[in-house]
């Protein structure tokens, strides 16, 4: 019986980490939602709010591959802005290498309209 609390507080930081990494709220919000409503309400809560934005890769960069469209965070350190990349792991680059190799998609069919755009332009070149 004294595992019992660890075990559910693992159980929240796994669904946490599962379904608040692609969320505005994040990991250690989901984490709190989930504590504070348990699991069968705050679940609902957290698919309520809003997902992060997508950009699609351009050409292979570090462990992006071109084609591929991936959840950012836009992020200021000391005034500086940089992204945060979700994939596998959550990946910090400067804003300079975010406009050389991705580009932000709002809609699915603007994300069609670049990839397309991209085929052409490989198709040129």
């Amino acid at each position: 019986m004294e595992a019992l609390p660890f075990i559910y507080l693992f159980f929240i930081g796994l669904v946490a980490d599962v379904i608040g990494s692609f969320r505005r709220i994040g990991r250690i919000g989901s984490f709190f939602i989930l504590l504070v409503f348990t699991p069968f309400f705050g679940i609902p809560l957290i698919l309520i709010c809003p997902r992060l934005p997508k950009a699609i890769c351009m050409q292979d960069y570090l462990s992006f591959h071109a084609g591929i469209t991936y959840r950012f965070k836009r992020r200021f350190r000391r005034g500086i802005p940089y992204f945060v990349i979700v994939n596998d792991v959550d990946v910090r680059i400067s804003a300079f290498e975010f406009t050389e190799y991705f580009a932000v998609v709002e809609t699915r069919k603007q994300y069609l309209r670049k990839k397309k755009l991209y085929k052409n332009e490989e198709i040129n070149t």
